[in-house]
């Protein structure tokens, strides 16, 4: 691992003291002869910012107006209304997919390699065991606004090597009364929303609770939602001082990835049942706090408890060569066609974040500069048992025995970071953005794990077991510069270059032996080798303007270079390992506009995504048949298509009736596994969907909607994988992960 040196020292004070960053306090000093402006927070705890014109990258934003209810939750919303994002159902439910931007990552699942930091509030959501983010336990009804941050900026600290999503919450100002809806619609779907806001001259209140039961379009994935969300903000001398609130208690099923030759039986899944049961408490203590005309202090203290139980159902063996029955379990050896891996884990995290800021000028030049710290520690403990099992008629698990302990492994977390960010108007036209950030990070593991091929059971001390014992430290400065050139009032050219860096989570370190693989949610751990840190290098360059309301549009050109990524190389459906690859590369090509035609809103974005490896390796999975064929550079990232398009139109019919189309449309992707683009079952192929909805206003309080997913029933696949269909013949197979059929609902709306 790297030193700090004096070199770094110095290179961190430079920028501290040096180039300082452009405020939003820009549009307050000219406030007179500005128009309002669309202000970009500077860092994850948001209370300064930018307009996005200064913004030296292609940013995205989504409104509390966007996040309307008619979609059954948050990150959905973000797949269909920004550009470069597509998602993998690799779990088979809604609230639980991949989440691609730029060809990177934010996932719910253990083992997904993780290349997005998510921040709530100034909160970092990324979970310590895995870096996973759970966006069932995100409110889609308490969310007053999206930020989709480009590129590797390092003030978002670690994780940040494709982007960054912030997330800032309504409260009684920004959210006035109360407002209450129900839906239902197909599938059994049922939902409950209802909210609150006041404020006095002292203080300000919001509260919002959601409750949400489906069936699921499978035979096999009802969904349980249960949300809560409250925030009080009390107005001090200068500022403000808020406590939030947030608890989420949910059950998630899943339809598993079934292979080609089941896809006429894909509502049954191949196996069942798969769930997580999750109860998540967050508190986040934030304070604003201005000292002078040009000087704030501001800051927040968290904490979050996670409690989540996994169930994975694994067909091991081919089922025809099995003993089907619990008499299984008294064969030698044990011949079982399944097992089934329960987990049991608990996190809680502590952090905090405090920053000053400063918006004096610099030579007669507006400027702002924001330097700041932050810290979190979290203790993780997990267990994990397995059960063998049967199979009944419908592919379902029949436990065939009790549940042996299979793992119990703790860790330690400790994260630290400093960083400085400053934007200065060099000239009338140019602005310049400077930001460092040095990252501290140590991980240490302890506990016990079964590496036996067969379960073990650690409580009776039987079965191989090895103790799991590690400790690991990183560090690293990353910096970053960018500009904004103003070529006229109404067009702007930016460019950007910065640095990310991520270290490898507990679960990737505990799970990086290729001659032991773990299985589902990983049951075998071993002495973890080394893994080396992920380091990205982002390059941006584009242009933005608008025609009045007629047209707004953005392009952009952007190319991310890594060295150590990580990849999960999947052995198998159910197992696989961690490894450094070397160096992989995304890059892309952005295009987007919105605007506004007579009556008729509407927005296009139409995006390149080319997510490929740098370097050579050998495929893991030997389901793959070029198995024997390495992975060449230039070959494509499974998962991430190369061509992404969604434009949505909106039109009043009437002065009280809205009605809109969505389309959505990807290419083909190659499946996981298939990472040297050679396997005899070719790419999963690419889709169209289109969506309908209406809007009906029936007097101030009251509105109706309603709306139809998948208006022309599609069958089309998120996700693929490569592996063996032990339920029939033993051959090797493409797995996929369809999408919904058509889906229908309708809804109600009062204010009150």
């Amino acid at each position: 691992m790297s030193k700090l040196n004096s070199r770094a020292i110095a290179c961190i004070f430079l920028c501290f003291s040096g180039v300082t960053p452009v405020l939003a306090q820009e549009a307050v000093r000219t406030a007179g002869t500005l128009a309002e402006v669309t202000v970009i927070a500077t860092t994850p705890v948001g209370n300064t910012g930018i307009p996005v014109s200064k913004f030296a990258g292609n940013v995205q934003t989504l409104t509390r107006d966007s996040l309307t209810t008619d979609t059954v939750n948050l990150v959905q919303r973000i797949d269909q209304s920004l550009g470069s994002v597509n998602i993998n159902d690799t779990q088979g439910n809604p609230f639980q997919v991949d989440l691609n931007y730029r060809g990177f990552t934010a996932s719910p699942a253990l083992g997904t390699p993780q290349g997005l930091s998510v921040f709530l509030d100034g909160m970092r959501l990324n979970e310590p065991f895995g870096d996973v983010v759970s966006w069932d336990s995100l409110p889609q009804l308490a969310i007053d606004k999206v930020t989709l941050i480009p590129g590797s900026n390092p003030v978002y600290g670690l994780n940040t090597l494709g982007g960054a999503i912030a997330l800032t919450t309504k409260n009684g100002n920004t959210f006035t009364g109360s407002q209450g809806g129900i839906s239902v619609g197909s599938f059994g779907r049922v939902s409950v929303d209802v909210e609150h806001g006041n404020h006095t001259d002292d203080d300000n209140l919001y509260f919002a609770a959601s409750l949400y039961n489906d069936k699921g379009w499978a035979d096999n994935n009802p969904s349980q939602v249960r949300q809560v969300f409250g925030k009080y903000t009390k107005y001090i001398d200068g500022g403000d001082a808020a406590v939030s609130m947030l608890y989420a208690d949910n059950l998630l099923y899943g339809n598993q990835t079934v292979p080609l030759s089941m896809l006429d039986k894909a509502a049954q899944g191949y196996s069942h049942p798969d769930y997580t049961g999750s109860q998540t408490f967050m508190l986040n203590a934030q304070a604003n706090v201005g000292l002078d005309a040009s000087n704030s202090f501001s800051g927040n203290l968290y904490f979050r408890d996670i409690t989540r139980d996994i169930l994975n159902s694994n067909i091991n063996n081919l089922l025809p060569t099995s003993t089907n029955d619990v008499t299984c379990i008294g064969n030698a050896p044990i011949d079982c066609p399944a097992t089934n891996l329960l987990a049991h884990y608990k996190q809680q995290v502590i952090g905090t974040n405090l920053q000053w800021s400063n918006t004096d000028f610099l030579f007669d030049r507006n400027q702002i500069t924001t330097m700041g710290v932050n810290a979190e520690v979290s203790d993780t403990s997990f267990a994990n048992s397995g059960q063998y099992a049967t199979l009944d008629a419908t592919n379902g698990m029949v436990g065939a025995g009790a549940f042996l302990s299979q793992a119990d492994i703790k860790s330690n977390n400790q994260r630290y970071g400093i960083f400085a960010t400053s934007t200065i108007d060099a000239t009338d036209r140019l602005s310049v953005t400077a930001s460092a950030r040095f990252d501290y990070a140590s991980l240490k593991l302890s506990g016990t794990s079964c590496i036996d091929d067969v379960l073990c059971d650690l409580v009776a001390g039987t079965g191989q077991a090895t103790a799991v014992t590690g400790e690991h430290a990183y560090q690293r400065l990353n910096p970053s510069l960018g500009f904004t050139y103003l070529l006229a009032s109404d067009l702007t050219v930016f460019g950007n270059y910065a640095e990310g860096f991520r270290t490898p989570s507990a679960i990737e370190l505990a799970c990086a032996d290729p001659a032991a693989p773990c299985s589902g949610v990983p049951n075998a751990f071993g002495a973890d080798p080394e893994l080396q840190a992920v380091v990205s290098k982002t390059y941006e360059v584009g242009m933005r303007g608008n025609v009045s309301n007629l047209l707004k549009w953005r392009t952009s050109y952007y190319r991310t270079e890594l060295e150590n990524d990580i990849l999960f190389n999947q052995s198998s459906l159910t197992t696989g390992y961690f490894s450094n690859v070397g160096q992989t590369l995304r890059q892309g090509i952005e295009i987007g506009m919105d605007g506004k035609l007579g009556q008729l809103d509407y927005s296009m974005d139409l995006d390149r995504i080319e997510a490929t490896y740098q370097s050579s390796f050998m495929v893991a999975n030997t389901s793959n048949s070029a198995a024997a064929t390495p992975v060449q550079p230039g070959n494509f990232i499974p998962g991430i298509p190369q061509w992404v398009f969604k434009s949505r139109f909106s039109y009043p019919v009437t002065a009280q009736t809205r009605i809109g189309l969505g389309i959505q449309a990807q290419s083909s992707t190659f499946a996981r596994g298939d990472d040297n683009n050679l396997d005899v079952n070719g790419q999963v192929a690419g889709f169209t969907t289109v969506k309908l909805d209406v809007q009906h206003s029936v007097d101030k309080r009251f509105s109706l909607y309603a709306g139809v997913n998948n208006f022309f029933d599609v069958k089309y696949a998120t996700y693929g994988a490569l592996a063996t269909n032990n339920i029939s013949t033993g051959a090797s197979e493409q797995f996929l992960s369809l999408g919904a059929p058509r889906t229908l609902y309708v809804g109600m709306q009062a204010k009150f």
